[in-house]
C-alpha cells in the first residue's frame, strides 16, 4: 500500500512540474486552465456584425531566432598579401571560380624583378663559363702557380744555412 502511494505521489508531483514548465514556456495561458462554462437557459438572438476599430500596427517585433546557412564554405587564398579590392559584397551568389577579392601585388611584383635578374646574371656567367678563359685570367693564374711553386720549393730544398745556424745557437744555448 505504502507503495502504491509512493507511486502515485511521484505521478502527481511529476504532473505538477510538468505543467508548471509548460506555462513558464507560455504553452499554456491561464485562460486555457478554466473550465469552459456554457450558458444555460439563454435564447438564440440574431446576430449583428461586428465593426471593429482600425488597430495600429506593430512598428517591430521583438523575436530570438537563428539563422542557418543553407551552405558553408571555407574560403582560403593560394597566396597572402594585403587585400587591395574586394569585389563582392556580403550576401551576393558567387559562381564557381569568380574572383571574389584582388590582392595587393606590388611584393609580387618586386620579388619577380629580382628573380628575373638573377636570372640574367646567372645565365651570363652560364655564357662566360662557356667561352672559356681570357687571356688575362690565365695570365693572373699562372704568375700566382709559379709563385707557390718558388715558396714550395725554398721550403723543401732547406732552410737557409743561417737559419740553420741560428736554431743551433738557441738549442746549445
Amino acid at each position: 500500500m505504502r507503495r502504491v502511494l509512493s507511486t502515485i505521489l511521484l505521478l502527481i508531483i511529476g504532473a505538477a512540474i510538468a505543467l508548471g514548465g509548460a506555462y513558464a514556456a507560455g504553452l499554456i495561458s491561464p485562460e486555457s486552465l478554466q473550465p469552459p462554462t456554457a450558458n444555460v437557459g439563454t435564447q438564440a438572438t440574431e446576430a449583428t456584425p461586428q465593426v471593429n476599430e482600425p488597430v495600429a500596427a506593430v512598428s517591430s517585433i521583438i523575436v530570438d531566432a537563428r539563422v542557418v546557412p543553407v551552405q558553408k564554405a571555407d574560403l582560403s587564398m593560394s597566396a597572402s598579401g594585403i587585400v587591395e579590392a574586394v569585389l563582392v559584397q556580403e550576401g551576393d551568389a558567387v559562381e564557381p571560380d569568380q574572383v571574389l577579392l584582388r590582392l595587393d601585388a606590388s611584393r609580387q611584383r618586386v620579388a619577380v624583378a629580382q628573380a628575373q635578374a638573377e636570372l640574367s646574371r646567372t645565365q651570363a656567367q652560364l655564357e662566360q663559363l662557356k667561352a672559356g678563359p681570357r687571356p688575362e685570367q690565365v695570365a693572373s693564374a699562372q704568375a700566382a702557380l709559379d709563385a707557390a711553386l718558388a715558396r714550395l720549393e725554398r721550403i723543401t730544398a732547406g732552410a737557409e744555412a743561417g737559419n740553420i745556424d741560428a736554431a743551433r745557437a738557441q738549442v746549445s744555448g
